[in-house]
């Protein structure tokens, strides 16, 4: 079984700053539903890219899996300043949203998703964020 550690991960350490790496550690520290280490690395790389969209995401997604959904909320409103027509921040204020029992904004944000992407582009990544950061069964495609 492989650990991931950001110290030991080869591309890290040739490249410590590059927040897309981190991101991609904090994936993989995720799927292994280590979401407390996970949300350390994008912490720490959104310490030196604030705006760095990708680390944004992926904080609000492990925020949702430790259950801090209105920290994620937060974030994902950050992040929608940043890219206000990237379907998938809508898509997972619509799962937090749902999970906090909000089923009218849960709804509106997902038809808000559906609007920027209709041809459905991103499914395979919404149904990875469904497979990865999502600990119970709900899904907004089954309601």
């Amino acid at each position: 079984k492989a650990v991931v550690s950001t110290q030991s991960t080869g591309a890290h350490s040739i490249n410590q700053s590059n927040a897309a790496i981190m991101a991609h550690i904090a994936v993989v520290l995720n799927t292994m539903k280590k979401h407390k280490e996970a949300l350390k690395v994008l912490t720490k790389a959104l310490e030196q890219h604030p705006k760095h969209p990708l680390c944004k995401f992926h904080k609000a997604s492990t925020l949702l899996c430790l259950e801090r959904c209105d920290t994620a909320l937060t974030e994902l409103d950050e992040l929608e300043a940043i890219t206000p027509t990237e379907s998938l921040i809508y898509f997972l204020k619509a799962k937090i949203h749902r999970k906090m029992g909000n089923s009218h904004l849960a709804m509106m944000h997902f038809s808000w998703a559906m609007d920027l992407d209709p041809q459905g582009s991103n499914n395979h990544i919404k149904e990875a964020i469904d497979k990865h950061y999502q600990s119970d069964d709900i899904s907004l495609e089954n309601s």
